[in-house]
């Protein structure tokens, strides 16, 4: 979610639902995108909260999480990402920051 235009749209929608766990994700997933990892963690946290089981809001926490040091906690969003059969999105791409997790710093 590269584009700057994005955020603004997702705070609006966020204003609108501001219990949908799925809209509260893509608020913090558009955060992240603009460099914002304070804003995305807490609302991709507020997310995983409100629902649980998906595995697109914990692949999206997980990279937030990796993206600021957070190691452990990243691992563990990774790992339940990719159990997540129904789930869809970049599974490589959360493999490959898994693997790199895992790896020796």
């Amino acid at each position: 979610m590269k584009d700057p235009g994005a955020l603004p749209l997702a705070l609006e929608a966020l204003k609108r639902e501001p219990g949908n766990p799925s809209i509260i994700d893509t608020a913090g997933w558009a955060h992240a995108a603009q460099g914002q990892n304070d804003q995305a963690l807490a609302l991709l946290r507020e997310a995983r909260l409100r629902q649980p089981t998906s595995g697109v809001i914990r692949y999206h926490l997980g990279a937030v999480l990796a993206a600021t040091g957070r190691r452990d906690e990243a691992r563990q969003e990774l790992t339940a990402a990719l159990a997540d059969p129904q789930a869809v999105f970049d599974r490589a791409a959360a493999q490959a920051l898994l693997q790199r997790l895992a790896s020796p710093r």
